[in-house]
């Protein structure tokens, strides 16, 4: 894969969701993307399963978070050739994230690049039993009841001040099992004071002869509120994301540590946005119940915590990582083609198209000899408008575009195209 990318001289538009449960946001899908450099790619990641970036629910038609607009922007100049001043796909900002408060926020890359991973050593001398009880979230309703606090549990003081955790997870664990095979899994959980448990990321793994395993956790992109805290498991595989082996032995983590990615600088940057549907369902039945037995017992006084965020510096001549470079702008854009009549017909087909304010009302009338001879109003609904005419006289013809939503209103004008 990594030849592949070097290769490759294809911009490429990536979504991926943090809440995934088909196309998984493991740790490859971020390596993939920051692999391929420059060259005018563009990813959105969100807090949404296999939807479009800009979807609340799979068939959404509406352009919640202008996804949309911005696509017809890329493939318009990649792909059909639109010139940067008609299509300013260089305006977009390289990469769109969407963090657990449903806001949206720009990134020149991702994980960022203030993130600092904060290395906390595991309570050794913990054990789980390999029986494929336990699960992950609240989702799997059909495991028995007290399967929630399963496993070694390391978890933080209540964080004294909010945290932003952003990037992907790495655990690096020995283990002691009477026999190789055990499951493996690897969960970290946003603890509120009411002991409700969000899973934020997790990965899994079979225990080899040797016990020793390193894995790169599933990444996320979450804020923890002060008195929150940082809850860290190793346990048997979720039974309800991952069929459990179940070897019904008992596990020892002889050691181990997790680091873990949070944000340096503030976000303040957060685009009001419609939140998917799936963030919604995740925060209301996601959450399992820590029992306190297990808090009290597990919470670690060292664990590594992270620093209050600062400010994020601004370069000298150069605007915040987190501030779109330029943007959707309100802006009409027209072009004009025509194409040849076929045999035996006296038809010509001229086409009129271009970008336009999402949701704007375009009007398009088409002139011959100064005159018009036709008009059409449509929707510009994905920030972008198509109009055919069809015409049966040669002849140069040209088109003038208005476009209004509000009080807003833009006008165009095409070059003029001959139609023999």
């Amino acid at each position: 894969m990594r030849q592949a990318v070097g290769r490759g001289r294809v911009p490429l538009f990536l979504t991926q969701g943090f809440l995934e449960d088909n196309t998984k946001p493991v740790a490859s899908a971020w390596r993939f993307f920051n692999a391929l450099g420059g060259r005018g790619h563009r990813a959105w990641y969100g807090q949404f399963d296999h939807i479009r970036g800009g979807e609340e629910e799979s068939g959404d038609r509406r352009d919640l978070a202008g996804f949309h607009a911005e696509v017809m922007r890329f493939f318009d100049h990649h792909v059909r050739g639109v010139p940067l001043a008609d299509a300013p796909v260089d305006r977009d900002p390289p990469i769109r994230v969407q963090t657990s408060d449903g806001s949206w926020r720009t990134e020149r890359s991702w994980p960022p690049a203030d993130v600092q991973p904060l290395r906390t050593t595991l309570t050794p001398g913990g054990r789980y039993e390999d029986t494929g009880l336990n699960r992950g979230t609240g989702e799997a309703s059909l495991l028995p009841v007290g399967t929630d606090g399963l496993g070694a549990w390391t978890i933080s003081p209540p964080l004294p001040h909010d945290a932003h955790y952003a990037g992907v997870p790495h655990a690096s664990l020995q283990l002691a099992a009477a026999r190789p095979g055990a499951s493996l899994s690897v969960d970290v959980y946003d603890i509120a004071p009411d002991r409700r448990a969000l899973l934020l990321s997790r990965e899994a793994s079979l225990v080899p002869a040797d016990g020793r395993v390193e894995l790169d956790l599933y990444g996320q992109d979450w804020k923890l509120p002060a008195g929150h805290r940082v809850g860290v498991r190793v346990g048997s595989a979720d039974a309800e994301w991952w069929t459990p082996v179940g070897t019904q032995q008992t596990v020892t983590l002889v050691r181990g540590t997790v680091d873990l990615p949070f944000l340096r600088h503030r976000r303040t940057e957060a685009a009001a946005l419609k939140r998917p549907k799936r963030l919604d369902t995740w925060l209301e039945d996601a959450p399992i119940t820590v029992p306190q037995e297990t808090i009290d017992a597990a919470t670690a006084p060292g664990f590594t915590l992270p620093a209050a965020q600062t400010a994020l510096p601004v370069p000298a001549g150069a605007p915040p990582a987190n501030v779109p470079v330029g943007g959707p702008t309100a802006r009409l854009t027209a072009r004009i083609s025509a194409t040849a009549r076929r045999r035996g017909s006296r038809v010509r087909r001229i086409t009129v198209l271009g970008n336009a304010p999402r949701g704007a009302r375009v009007t398009v009338a088409l002139r011959r000899a100064g005159r018009v001879v036709a008009t059409r109003r449509v929707s510009a609904r994905v920030g972008a408008y198509r109009v055919t005419f069809r015409v049966r006289r040669a002849g140069r013809y040209a088109a003038r575009v208005g476009a209004r939503r509000g009080t807003l209103a833009l006008t165009a004008r095409t070059r003029a195209v001959r139609v023999r």
